[in-house]
């Protein structure tokens, strides 16, 4: 729209259709950039919404010594020895899972609301070919499947203006049941995984060049847990996470600027979440007009 170059405010709520193609994926993250650029506000989670379009960002957090969940990404047109590769990657130190076979998930580089999320068996018919598929229509990411997601469920931290609101954890139910998972608020959440979540909250920040106090609105973190990660499967992977035999917490990805933030299931959460985001966007507005002004 014509308008929007002379946006003060900006709130992409209904853009979901970004990761169509990646013209429009390229079209959508120059936009917020420039908006933000330009003046439009929250500055910071338009620039996190774009900087997180892509899936990759795991990939940076990782080589900044952030625990993720090991990834690998398979580029648009990628070949099977590339796939053979990226699951050796994956494999080293890991222990096989049931009966010896190694299971990943693989999702589109580019997407929301769980899009496209598979899971693929290493040495399963037609498996490989399934990928390979996927893979000729756009980047893909490779990752193993945390078979302590079944025990320990999903955790999820919703942060608003740089403050926990609260933490849930999502229960499995299955690869076509994803709208159905029953999600419940974690009182006292691991200490190791909300120290994860905070350290990929500043992460974002730094990657996005926050300016110093400027947060992101609006941010979900989502964990999972990783039981076997030394070798040795899930028993041995619990020990390494300490004495209480929980596991290690690892990012698997985050939702900024715009996520679903499960404010069911915390009292008073979407007053909180609207009282933030406002004051945020009249702080925003006032200090643009005083900059003009000066």
């Amino acid at each position: 729209s014509a308008l929007l170059p002379r946006a003060r405010a900006v709130l992409p709520l209904l853009a979901w259709t970004y990761s169509e193609t990646p013209a429009h994926t390229a079209n959508f993250c120059e936009l917020l950039r420039s908006l933000a650029d330009g003046g439009a506000g929250p500055r910071l989670d338009l620039r996190a919404t774009a900087w997180h379009a892509h899936k990759k960002y795991l990939l940076e957090m990782a080589a900044r010594g952030l625990g993720t969940v090991p990834t690998a990404l398979l580029a648009k047109g990628a070949a099977g020895a590339e796939l053979r590769s990226a699951v050796r990657r994956l494999d080293a130190g890991r222990s096989a899972g049931e009966e010896g076979r190694r299971s990943y998930v693989f999702k589109p580089a580019v997407g929301s609301g769980g899009e496209g999320v598979d899971l693929y068996t290493l040495g399963e018919e037609g498996g490989e070919a399934a990928v390979l598929s996927r893979a000729r229509e756009g980047d893909l990411l490779l990752q193993p499947f945390l078979g302590g997601v079944r025990r320990h469920g999903e955790l999820c931290f919703v942060f608003v203006n740089g403050s926990l609101l609260h933490a849930v954890r999502k229960e499995p139910a299955g690869w076509s049941a994803r709208g159905a998972q029953r999600v419940s608020r974690v009182d006292s959440p691991p200490a190791e995984a909300l120290a994860t979540a905070l350290r990929a909250m500043g992460e974002a920040r730094a990657a996005c060049a926050a300016r110093p106090g400027e947060q992101i609105y609006l941010a979900r973190v989502d964990l999972l847990p990783d039981t076997a990660g030394g070798g040795g499967g899930e028993a041995a992977g619990e020990a390494a996470g300490g004495a209480t035999g929980q596991p290690r917490w690892l990012v698997s990805e985050l939702e900024l600027g715009w996520p679903h933030l499960f404010l069911r299931a915390a009292e008073g959460g979407a007053a909180a979440a609207t009282k933030a985001v406002a004051a945020g966007l009249l702080r925003h507005l006032e200090r643009r007009e005083a900059d003009a002004a000066g």
